[in-house]
């Protein structure tokens, strides 16, 4: 791109039009893979599903206003990942997921614990139904396809370790 046309879109820009190519704003690197053998899966996930029973919301506009507080308090509190997973139209009861990610298994159920209590006082609705864990990655992942063959050949083990 030429310096005038670069310096046309950047005034443009500063206007408020906002008209530049996202490519052309970010430069994207590639993203590499590594094998198992270049970095320990000591990573942990924190995993709790909820329901919250609103009795005050007499709508879905009042239930989505108690689902976003609770999402954004969490999040911004625990830095935990909130989504609602269930019970859409459902306008009296929100069924929600968590997760959280640590390489400290103590760490995570002391959050995971902290979030249930904190859940346990709400003033918009009620706790219901809770279920909670704390998973090792290496259990859950797997390096090897649905016939026992590893993922990763020995060039491609050779080759990842020469781009680290």
């Amino acid at each position: 791109m030429g310096n005038r046309r670069r310096a046309e879109e950047q005034s443009r820009h500063a206007a408020g039009h906002f008209s530049l190519p996202i490519l052309s704003v970010f430069r994207l690197r590639p993203f590499v893979t590594r094998s198992p053998r270049h970095f320990p899966l000591s990573m942990k996930l924190g995993l709790l599903q909820f329901s919250i029973l609103i009795d005050s919301a007499s709508s879905l506009k009042d239930k989505r206003r108690v689902v976003k507080s609770i999402k954004d308090r969490l999040h911004r509190e625990h830095m935990v990942s909130v989504a609602e997973i269930g019970d859409l139209e459902i306008w009296n009861r929100a069924s929600l997921g968590l997760a959280a990610v640590s390489a400290d298994g103590a760490y995570l159920r002391g959050v995971l614990d902290a979030v249930i209590r904190k859940l346990k006082d709400l003033p918009e609705g009620r706790l219901g139904d809770v279920a909670a864990d704390v998973v090792d990655v290496a259990d859950v992942v797997s390096f090897e396809d649905e016939d026992g063959t590893a993922l990763w050949t020995e060039a491609e083990r050779r080759e990842a370790g020469e781009a680290a």
